[in-house]
């Protein structure tokens, strides 16, 4: 078990930067746009949260994970890429040339980023029931 403490405390470490840019995001889905300065500050803040989720994924591809973990290790990665996607889509969603925002691509985005998080869920729960068991 000592073995695999580096990998879980730096795992734990991205994952409590994640739920801070969790909050943030969840922060921007609630405020409500009146204004083309409104659209400005949540597209700006839709890409913060972007480059946040961004920075978190390569902090994991740095890590080095046992090899007894490698595949969960890799599908957490996966869904920090698909968690980057799906705000991406959200950024994109705002055109401040128009000043409209596309309703469909923002259901698009929150569904990628509701499938990254319950992908990240299970490869984070498989990881520990195989740490576990060791």
């Amino acid at each position: 078990m000592i073995k695999y403490f580096p990998y879980l405390k730096k795992l734990q470490e991205v994952g409590e930067k994640t739920n801070k840019y969790a909050d943030i995001f969840g922060e921007i889905g609630e405020r409500n746009i009146s204004n083309i300065d409104g659209l400005k500050k949540k597209k700006e803040d839709y890409r913060l949260a972007n480059l946040g989720y961004k920075e978190c994924k390569e902090e994991l591809e740095a890590l080095n994970p046992p090899s007894e973990i490698t595949r969960e290790h890799k599908q957490i990665i996966e869904g920090y890429q698909s968690m980057v996607d799906g705000v991406y889509i959200l950024y994109s969603s705002f055109d401040l040339n128009t000043g409209t925002v596309d309703e469909h691509s923002i259901k698009l985005g929150m569904q990628k980023l509701s499938e990254a998080e319950v992908s990240v869920k299970h490869a984070t729960d498989n990881i520990v029931k195989k740490i576990q068991s060791i």
